[in-house]
Parts: C-alpha cells; structure tokens; sequence
C-alpha cells in the first residue's frame, strides 16, 4: 500500500508539472517569457534634418508573442500599412518629402495590430528644413543636339527667399544665368542656354546649376545633357534621284568633311515637291528642312525647294551653321552619250572600250550588250575615262547613283549573254533585260 501512495503521488506532481506546461501563455510556463508585452521600437534618426523634396528613412521594430496582423506608418496624413504574420516585423519605410513642405517640425506614428487585436501607436519627430531644390528640365527628344548648337533649357526650383545667384557648369565650362523669375509660392523658374562646342564629342554631359538665395542658402540643381554627332546625313524627296519619299532609299551625304559638315552629289529635279535632309533613314527624330531665309536649314522645317534646272548637283550641308549650298555640276540634257564599261562586259575596265548607248531622248540611253555572268559594270558619259559622268549602284535595285567614289558597280547577271539595257538619267533608274 506505501509503494502505491508513493506511485500516485509522484503521477499528482507529473501531472501538475504537465499542467503548468500547458497552461495560457499569458500565464506563463517554462523556459519561455510570456510576460513580454508587445512593443514598438523606433530607429528612425530623429535629430537628423530633413531637405523638402527629399525623404525620410524611418526604420522600426515591432513585435508580440501574440503574433503580428498588421503594421503601418503615417507621414504627411497618408498611411502606408503592411499585412504581416508571426511574432516580429522590421520596418524599413521611405517617406517622400513633398518638396513644398515649410522648414518645420513634423510627426508620423507608428502602429501595430497583433492576432490578439491589440492596437498599439507609437508617435515620431522630425524636422524638415526647405532647401533650394528642384530640377533641370530638358526637352525629352535629347538626341537632337548636335555640336554646336545651343541649347534651351529651364529649371524650376523651390526656395525660401528670393534666387538671386545661377550659376550652370558642364564640360568645365560655366555660364551666369539671369533669367530668374517666380512661378509661384516659393516657386522659381530659370531659364538658360548651353552652348555646345562644334567639336564637342559624343557623350552625356552632367549639367550642374549652383543656387543660393537672398537668405544664404545654398543649394546644387542636376540634370543630363545627350550630345551626340551625325556621322552620315540622308536626303530624300521626290525631286531628287531616290525613290521618291521612301527614307529607306534615302541617298547619304556620306563625304563628312569635318564635324556635322557634309558634301555629296546627286541628282535633283525641277519637279516635285522639294526633298529634305534626315538623320537616319528615318524622318524620326532627325530631319531639316527650309530655314526662314534661302540656303538656310530648319529644324522639321518645310521642304526644301526643288531645283531650277534638272541636273546633278554638288551639295554642301553644314549642321552647326544649319546651311546648305547647292551648285549645278552637269545639266541632264548637256549628257549626249552615255557607255557601259565594267568586268561583267567584253569592255572590261577600259573605258576607251566600252560600249555605246543609242540616245532615246534627253536623258534617256538604251542598247543591246553581250554580259557576262561575273564582274560589275557601270555606265559613263564619255568614253576617255571615268570623269564627273559616271553613275553605278543604287541604293534600291534599278537605281543609279551618280559621282565616282560614290557607289559600287552593279553585278553582273546571274546568266551570261545578249542584254537590252535602258539608262534614265532624268529618273536616275535602269533596267536590264535578257534578250
């Protein structure tokens, strides 16, 4: 009987050891502290001050043996709220500083919801103190700008008193800005220009804008300037020798003499409704058109006029003085012969060989010639030796391009024999046919 009190009385005090383990964790137990009551930490740096336009890192702790549901933060009367689970949650929130907000001491709080619904709140401090800030604002299509041109710009900033210092610098360089003027409460406007060097080289160039105000602040304004050359220019139209307005068959103006200065020869009519230089061959973004005087360059200008007389033409484009010249190398109708000549013919090089073309009308040649099915020809307006007369591949299959230096021979058919060929000078094309 003694060994069954002593069993039933070691089972009585398992059982209430067992019991306290299993009790409400609000009443405690062993080897956890149930006693920790939920709480917010904060770590957000609040003696630091704070710029209008910038932000505040608020950064916190919350937790509750309980589990969490929610966390949040409100800033500037706007809450930012998180749906959370499990006992901790570390905050790491952003707050954006409206860039009107007055030098001041301003408030957020904290606040947490547990599984248990318990809501706690937790308050913060800061100061914000309004500095000259803003930005520099740029026209978007930024590819436009070309060594030397100038270009506009304004830049819109916020301050306490009144801007009375501008100062731009890039590339070294620094210009005095003047041209301030208030848009509104503590609102300035300035506007400039960045005259960009004729050899300035491709690249994007940081443009810096120092302020300071009537109540000694300072303050720095940023932006990004994309400056980059052409390396070949484009004319098209459909009074010129391409086809038409097709920019895929644009012509370059491929001879850069120096730095957006460009010279070619082509073929340019009477007719139509003018042509326009292009940057790629593409009318976007890139394109000139006719300045508000002769010989001048716009930017998306009308089209440039067609020439007085059809004929072949040496042009000049200069795209920092935003000029072009134009200047009548041969009429179309002084060319009375027109010769093939080429390794695809019995000619081969030898222009004092080549073969002579019947004259159609003006500008308009045809014959029958014995080709080969390898080697290049191209056609010429004597027969003594290349000269100015000389026209060879297009750009699309059937066009002429006219300049020695300026374009490739034609190949060859793919079946050697007896071909009628056509040349029109007038349209700068050809055709070849087997007979």
């Amino acid at each position: 009987m003694k060994y069954v009190k002593n069993i039933a009385g070691w089972l009585f005090v398992v059982w209430v050891l067992f019991f306290m383990s299993c009790k409400d964790p609000e009443s405690g137990g062993p080897g956890i502290d149930y006693n920790t009551a939920p709480k917010i930490s904060d770590k957000t740096d609040q003696e630091m001050k704070y710029p209008s336009g910038g932000e505040i890192d608020i950064d916190a702790e919350f937790s509750s043996t309980f589990g969490l549901l929610e966390v949040g933060v409100k800033a500037f009367g706007n809450w930012t709220t998180y749906n959370v689970s499990g006992p901790l949650y570390m905050l790491d929130q952003q707050v954006d500083i409206p860039i009107t907000t007055p030098s001041a001491e301003y408030e957020y709080t904290l606040r947490m919801v547990t599984t248990k619904w318990d809501t706690l709140f937790l308050a913060g401090k800061f100061d914000v103190v309004r500095q000259i800030f803003g930005k520099i604002n740029i026209p978007s299509d930024t590819s436009l700008y070309r060594p030397g041109n100038v270009v506009s710009f304004n830049a819109t900033v916020t301050s306490e008193t009144e801007i009375n210092s501008a100062v731009l610098t890039y590339n070294e360089q620094a210009v005095v800005l003047n041209d301030i003027s208030l848009a509104g409460e503590n609102l300035y406007v300035i506007k400039g220009q960045v005259p960009l060097a004729d050899n300035l080289p491709k690249n994007d160039y940081d443009l810096e804008l120092r302020l300071t105000n009537l109540g000694g602040q300072e303050g720095t304004v940023t932006g990004v300037l994309k400056v980059e050359p052409i390396d070949v220019l484009y004319y098209v139209g459909n009074s010129t020798g391409t086809n038409g307005w097709d920019a895929q068959a644009a012509y370059g103006l491929t001879y850069n003499v120096a730095e957006n200065t460009f010279k070619t020869s082509g073929l340019f009519k009477s007719t139509g409704d003018g042509f326009k230089l292009i940057g790629q061959r593409d009318f976007e973004p890139l394109q000139w058109g006719i300045g508000d005087m002769p010989w001048t360059l716009e930017d998306h200008g009308e089209n440039l006029p067609p020439v007085a007389v059809d004929g072949y033409y040496q042009v000049d484009v200069n795209l920092v003085k935003l000029t072009y010249t134009m200047s009548l190398d041969m009429r179309v109708d002084e060319v009375d012969e027109m010769y093939v000549v080429g390794t695809a013919t019995n000619a081969g090089d030898d222009p004092t060989k080549a073969i002579m073309l019947t004259k159609d009308a003006e500008g308009v040649f045809s014959g029958v010639v014995v080709m080969k099915d390898s080697g290049t020809f191209n056609f010429i307006g004597q027969n003594t030796a290349p000269g100015p007369r000389a026209w060879g591949k297009g750009i699309q299959p059937g066009q002429l391009r006219w300049g020695v230096g300026q374009f490739e021979g034609i190949e060859a058919p793919q079946d050697a024999g007896n071909y009628f060929i056509t040349v029109d000078l007038l349209g700068a094309t050809y055709s070849i046919a087997k007979q």
